[in-house]
């Protein structure tokens, strides 16, 4: 990753945002569907299912969290990357075209 928040803010944040919600941090989505499915679980009685979640936000956070900080501070040794010929686009990260496809409507 290597500072890749640097170079991509917008998009280092909605991953971020995204990771803390599949976490099941405070205050995101992930945290009020693992409360009311716990919730559910335990009015049901099956206890099992609390532990699944808990599980399920531990490996989450295992794998999320070491990305986020290299994705927001580079590394102490120079990057191997290939010299890249990309215009600076600021805030802009991606070209408009990319962003279409999601817009268009299915038939």
């Amino acid at each position: 990753m290597d500072g890749a928040g640097r170079r991509m803010p917008l998009t280092t944040l909605a991953f971020s945002i995204g990771a803390l919600g599949m976490m099941g941090a405070p205050l995101t989505a992930g945290a009020i569907s693992k409360a009311w499915l716990s919730d559910g679980a335990a009015a049901a009685g099956m206890d099992w299912t609390i532990w699944v979640l808990w599980t399920s936000s531990l490996l989450n956070a295992a794998y999320f969290l070491p990305i986020l900080p290299a994705g927001l501070v580079p590394s102490c040794t120079p990057a191997t990357w290939p010299e890249e010929h990309i215009s600076a686009r600021g805030w802009r990260e991606t070209a408009v075209l990319l962003l279409l496809p999601p817009l268009a409507r299915r038939r």
